[in-house]
């Protein structure tokens, strides 16, 4: 309901909502593609596909065994070009043991980690563990995890879901 009374208002407006909601805060938005887990091989195949289509970002579907999410993560990483992003989302797959054989595995790639374990309290050890960037996504459910979250720089990135929050 609440979209569709935006969309109410911008039509009676004579403008787009995105107007209504301050402009757009840039020109463009680049799109990335979401990798479901499969073998490493298959995986990197995809993201040679996807490339040749234009994407440039990757969001690699991990979260299962921690070993095999490590070879998916190399070999997907040895396809980036500069400019790349790739994102290795564990949607809350991984034990903090878990994650920190991960993020100690891949320390020297460029990747971005999501979502390693299932609380707050756990990605907040993992991050802790690495350099690498960070996304954090289910656990910030609110605006106090979100403050919290900020000021314990657990995350470079929140992944936020409209439906989630209220919009």
């Amino acid at each position: 309901i609440d979209v569709a009374c935006w969309d109410i208002l911008g039509q009676a407006a004579g403008m787009p909502v995105y107007k209504l909601l301050g402009g757009a805060a840039q020109a463009d938005v680049r799109l990335y593609r979401a990798i479901s887990q499969e073998a490493p091989e298959e995986m990197a195949r995809k993201i040679a596909g996807y490339r040749a289509e234009g994407y440039t970002k990757f969001q690699l579907k991990v979260g299962g065994n921690a070993d095999d999410d490590i070879e998916r993560i190399h070999a997907c990483a040895g396809l980036m070009q500069p400019g790349d992003i790739l994102v290795a989302d564990a949607n809350t797959g991984w034990t903090m043991h878990e994650a920190a054989r991960v993020v100690q595995a891949v320390r020297d790639i460029d990747v971005y980690i999501e979502q390693p374990c299932p609380t707050y309290r756990e990605c907040l050890v993992t991050r802790r563990r690495t350099a690498l960037p960070f996304v954090l996504d289910e656990v910030i459910g609110d605006v106090d995890t979100l403050m919290q979250g900020i000021a314990d720089g657990a995350m470079d990135v929140i992944n936020l879901k409209i439906s989630k929050v209220g919009g």
